[in-house]
């Protein structure tokens, strides 16, 4: 239901973001929504690698399925499932258009432009992470 969640509303903000906002909109402080197309990784590291970046994503994305698939932890599915999400929208993004770029949008002037499954990735990322370091003495089999 999250993955679902998270690659629905990836797509539909993107879809957004390329017909409405062709100048910038201001949203508050420096924060605005711009339309940018980010044709390499995180970053934009990796410029002009579009077709490499999707080949790499789909296979993280079906490493990823297997994963969450056979996770049993409410506290890993749920940072896998946005992780997961976030790792499909960027790569049905990627594919779908003929510059294999990802449209990017939201731009808080201090950090690099991004979009909701950048936003779901480094989420699913830190939490698991924090799971890794924090967790519950009934994980450690104590």
């Amino acid at each position: 239901m999250v993955l679902c969640g998270v690659v629905g509303f990836d797509l539909w903000t993107k879809a957004v973001a390329e017909q409405r906002w062709s100048s910038p909109v201001d949203l508050f402080w420096k924060v605005r929504l711009v339309f940018a197309v980010n044709q390499g990784a995180a970053f934009s590291t990796l410029q002009g690698s579009g077709r490499w970046l999707l080949i790499g994503a789909a296979v993280i994305v079906f490493v990823l399925l297997i994963v969450l698939w056979k996770t049993h932890k409410y506290s890993v599915a749920l940072p896998l499932a946005l992780l997961t999400g976030g790792a499909i929208g960027n790569a049905i993004g990627r594919a779908m258009r003929a510059d294999h770029g990802v449209v990017d949008f939201l731009d808080p002037h201090i950090w690099p432009v991004f979009n909701v499954a950048d936003a779901a990735i480094t989420v699913g990322c830190v939490w698991l992470g924090l799971n890794l370091v924090f967790r519950p003495r009934s994980d450690h089999g104590h």
